[in-house]
């Protein structure tokens, strides 16, 4: 190997290493909002937060952006010593992809700036419609999830769409796919129908 070989591949490992040991215990991390059970489709308010956003100009997934996306955020958060969260969510986008990390509730006070490579937003309440979903983080899987959530706000008039879906990852990359958690989330407006 050279030189420029081993140094990847100890920072590859490294970047391994680190994502294992900080999402092998996710269930000890705080979670911004109650998880949307594997094929159920529900609606949810999500609360008042501060996220950490992190953007890419590429394909999510076919290019090195969930990677890079992930780094810029954990590179944040260890700069700033902020506790990790779950989940993570992420608009996997052809031209432009971004994924966010959610403030701990005792971080959310704390003065933060943009750096060059993290944004600080403030998310209002919100209303979503999720559906819950298992399996890989693979473009099949969540195209299937975002198709079954389309379909179903389209046959629930009450419902109006007011964002395109994203995803929601709930387990690490080396997670086993079988115990892979997911949701795609859509906001809505919840409008009175006219009565018949």
């Amino acid at each position: 190997m050279t030189g420029n070989k081993i140094g990847a591949f100890f920072k590859t490992s490294l970047m391994a290493f680190c994502l294992v040991a900080i999402c092998a215990g996710c269930a000890s991390y705080q979670e911004a909002y109650q998880r949307t059970p594997s094929g159920v489709i529900e609606e949810k308010e999500l609360p008042e937060a501060r996220v950490l956003q992190a953007e890419f100009k590429d394909d999510y997934f076919s290019s090195r952006a969930p990677d890079l996306l992930f780094s810029r955020l954990y590179n944040y958060i260890q700069r700033w010593r902020l506790a990790m969260t779950v989940p993570v969510e992420a608009d996997p986008g052809v031209k432009l992809s971004a994924m966010r990390f959610y403030l701990d509730t005792a971080d959310q006070e704390k003065e933060l700036r943009d750096s060059s490579d993290v944004k600080i937003i403030k998310k209002d309440k919100r209303t979503v419609i999720s559906a819950g979903d298992w399996g890989s983080y693979s473009y099949e899987n969540i195209c299937n999830t975002r198709e079954k959530l389309k379909k179903w706000v389209k046959g629930h008039p009450e419902y109006v769409r007011k964002s395109e879906p994203y995803a929601v990852f709930w387990n690490s990359p080396f997670t086993l796919p079988i115990f892979k958690r997911y949701e795609i989330h859509v906001e809505v407006n919840k409008v009175k129908l006219p009565e018949e």
